[in-house]
């Protein structure tokens, strides 16, 4: 009921109201009024997706992002122990890709300027341990954010962490948030 008393309030966030959205709720989780916080997203272990790529005005932003994707897809193949050559002959034919927007998938150099624009979008669990999260309740309806069988999760890392969050409701495995 107080939530329409004076001081009360609702906040609804939007992942494309800002490109800055993980520094927004950075802020906005450590704000001491704050009882509670619902997050309606996509998850896994060890991050809360936020974002996606940034909003590109220009076409050479989107060109930017789609090489960055494709660089992305190049390590997951080796990851996976896939042949990194079909994955990308995958791409030029199937989408007329120039092979050219591979360059530097393996190169140090871009793979940390990748990661780091990678770690700019998201909430991971050190962002996490780094704040002060205020609210009591956590209501994450993303996957794999309650994933307590993992040796660490983004959920334990609110209950357990320097804050005030008694309670989280998280899912361990995958979940569709649109049902």
């Amino acid at each position: 009921p107080q939530l329409h008393m004076p001081g009360g309030g609702v906040r609804q966030l939007y992942h494309a109201m800002t490109p800055d959205m993980k520094e927004v709720l950075l802020r906005d989780l450590q704000d001491p009024v704050l009882d509670m916080a619902i997050f309606h997203a996509h998850g896994a272990d060890d991050v809360q997706y936020l974002l996606g790529d940034p909003p590109a005005p220009m076409i050479s932003d989107h060109v930017n992002a789609i090489k960055a994707f494709l660089r992305g897809k190049l390590r997951q193949a080796r990851r996976r122990k896939q042949s990194v050559e079909e994955a990308r002959q995958y791409y030029i034919k199937e989408y007329g890709i120039p092979d050219a927007w591979f360059d530097g998938a393996f190169v140090d150099s871009v793979k940390i300027a990748d990661s780091l624009a990678a770690l700019r979008l998201d909430l991971y669990i050190d962002d996490i341990r780094g704040i002060t999260p205020s609210p009591r309740f956590v209501m994450f309806d993303e996957c794999f954010n309650g994933n307590y069988t993992a040796p660490d999760y983004v959920a334990g890392a609110y209950l357990f962490g320097k804050g005030n969050t008694v309670t989280a409701v998280a899912n361990s495995v995958n979940i569709l948030q649109d049902i």
